[in-house]
């Protein structure tokens, strides 16, 4: 019968699964690899086949691009915030430097103080007694925006100095020989601080408050 001839039996189907194609006649069906279609490497259907990026994707870089300027962002406005910072209390210290130096030497300069000779908002002009017998004149000035002790400048960037005097019962007086203490309001500014106190000055020889 023709089942049985050789013929038929080469092109007689071996399927694997239902995607198995015939042998060609000839071939011995042991040298010919056959594999189904759905299980061959690189077959989009194969479930064995993995992901294997060689790069990343456009959303992938979008995003990374978006968080890394915001970080930028974060980092360069803390490193402002922080030099700002900086320099204003640079600023304060050298307002605050200006007008404790102005105020030591006032203080020196005053301590000795027996006599005033002058005595307005802007300036005053005292009798400073040096040792047993010698006496200095020294004068406190505001000129401009600058204090002065007699020619050396002893602050800049002078905002407010005022002198008040007061007698022995803490009034206001303008009689040069009744004047117990001086009181001085004084402010020193720069372009970023300033700094402000108010001292007193009394006339009698090593007594300051």
């Amino acid at each position: 019968m023709i089942k049985d001839s050789p013929q038929f039996k080469l092109w007689n189907l071996k399927p694997c699964g239902s995607h198995e194609p015939p042998l060609h006649p000839g071939c011995s069906g042991r040298s010919l690899e056959r594999r189904c279609p759905a299980r061959a490497p690189g077959f989009a259907g194969s479930p064995s086949q993995k992901a294997d990026p060689l790069g990343f994707t456009l959303i992938e870089l979008v995003v990374t691009i978006v968080i890394m300027g915001i970080i930028a962002l974060v980092t360069v406005q803390y490193l402002a915030s922080a030099a700002g910072v900086y320099t204003m209390l640079l600023a304060q210290r050298q307002a605050d430097s200006e007008l404790m130096d102005a105020v030591d030497r006032m203080r020196r300069e005053s301590r000795t103080a027996r006599s005033t000779l002058t005595a307005t908002t802007n300036q005053w002009t005292f009798v400073n007694i040096r040792g047993l017998t010698n006496t200095v004149t020294n004068t406190f000035l505001l000129s401009g925006s600058d204090v002065m002790l007699n020619n050396n400048t002893l602050a800049r960037g002078v905002e407010r100095c005022q002198f008040y005097y007061y007698d022995n019962t803490n009034g206001l007086t303008t009689n040069r020989a009744a004047i117990d203490h001086v009181e001085l309001s004084f402010k020193v500014t720069n372009n970023l601080a300033a700094s402000e106190m108010i001292v007193n000055f009394y006339l009698r020889e090593g007594f300051l408050k």
